[in-house]
């Protein structure tokens, strides 16, 4: 697997470095890798390999890389899975200091597929947003209070958001496009009538 080796480097010294502060050195050494793709149904931001002790994060903002970071380190400090014992992990890392948003520990409770098509919609449709990118969406999302704050938090929780985006975002080009050829014809139309009109009254 293809990695940066100046991101890996400096993401396996805030390893030692978040190890030593918020762990007391109790994790296991890890290697860190830094890649452009992890596989996995919606490109997961980070993941941890226990058996290989690896942790693999994709490459992003450093804000995100440093929450995947984190996110993953939880991971390797409880089980594999997001149960209460990973979350009561993620709760004392963020009392402990480590800059872990309110995404991450929150639950959203409105995340459905008919949710993010109608907020898709209504954000690509108002004041010509068509051109939004998924993360601009997220930053949307994230103004409301049950709703993760950061694209990595929001597809590490929800995979399937960013397929959903992408279609409603189809979606609503294709009618944009369906109503200014619409708007295009009823304006030929009506210069059209209008000049049978002015040539009817000569």
């Amino acid at each position: 697997m293809d990695s940066d080796p100046v991101l890996s480097k400096r993401y396996q010294a805030l390893f030692d470095e978040f190890n030593a502060r918020y762990f007391h050195g109790r994790l296991p050494p890890y290697r860190i890798l830094v890649v452009e793709h992890i596989p996995g149904r919606g490109g997961p931001s980070g993941l941890h390999q226990r058996t290989h002790k690896r942790i693999l994060i994709r490459r992003s903002d450093d804000d995100d890389m440093i929450v995947t970071l984190l996110h993953e380190m939880a991971h390797a400090a409880t089980v594999d899975n997001h149960n209460n014992r990973w979350r009561t992990e993620m709760q004392r890392l963020r009392q402990a200091g480590a800059p872990i948003p309110d995404g991450e520990l929150r639950t959203p409770t409105r995340m459905t597929k008919q949710f993010i098509e109608s907020e898709a919609t209504e954000a690509l449709f108002s004041d010509d947003r068509l051109n939004w990118t998924l993360r601009q969406f997220v930053r949307g999302l994230g103004s409301q209070g049950d709703v993760a704050h950061s694209q990595a938090a929001l597809l590490r929780q929800y995979p399937w958001v960013s397929r959903v985006f992408r279609d409603t975002k189809k979606r609503c080009c294709k009618e944009r496009q369906a109503i200014e050829l619409l708007r295009q014809r009823l304006q030929a139309k009506g210069k059209k009538y209008g000049t049978e009109e002015r040539q009817a009254h000569i």
